[in-house]
């Protein structure tokens, strides 16, 4: 279970971080939402499928039929498909909307256990700004959470014109 809490200089001054050198914090996620700038890279690599959520439909990489799996991880922590989902590239960051707050707000998974008080790399320089690796990380969330937006809006307009319909999945095993 994931744990996000903001980055601030008073909380992470003097705190590391390391990169993910695995994918087993994917492994239990059977569908990963896409953004328009990274359909054509997964549509070569994994079945996409348009899901539906309360009133809305968002399109997603089929990662695994099951709940709970995912196919595209092996037991090692390794990535099996030819393309990786925007949503775990970040690891272990995050941007969220803090309570009473529209703004997104640069976030860490505490329990990813890539956190520390001593190995990896600092969250903040020697002018308590946010060091380059996570001003790039947090650039590339800010890039995918703006297609996110220009997304929803096509797909909207694809359930507006009544191109989306329900497909029922029987699957045989055995």
């Amino acid at each position: 279970m994931s744990e996000l809490v903001p980055i601030t200089p008073e909380k992470y001054g003097s705190r590391r971080w390391q990169r993910y050198t695995s994918y087993s914090f994917a492994a239990t996620t059977s569908y990963a939402p896409l953004v328009a700038a990274e359909l054509q890279r997964a549509m070569q690599n994994m079945p996409l499928a348009f899901i539906r959520q309360g009133q809305n439909f968002h399109i997603a990489a089929v990662l695994s039929l099951s709940p709970g799996d995912n196919l595209f991880v092996d037991h090692q922590g390794r990535w099996l498909g030819g393309y990786v989902p925007s949503m775990f590239r970040g690891h272990p960051f995050k941007l969220a909307k803090l309570q009473d707050q529209d703004k997104l707000v640069l976030c860490v998974d505490e329990a990813s256990g890539l956190i520390s008080d001593t190995g990896g790399e600092p969250f903040f320089d020697e002018n308590s700004e946010l060091a380059r690796p996570v001003r790039e990380v947090r650039e590339f969330l800010e890039k995918v959470a703006q297609n996110s937006v220009a997304t929803q809006r096509a797909v909207n307009a694809l359930a507006e014109a009544g191109v989306l319909a329900s497909w029922q999945v029987k699957i045989e095993i055995g």
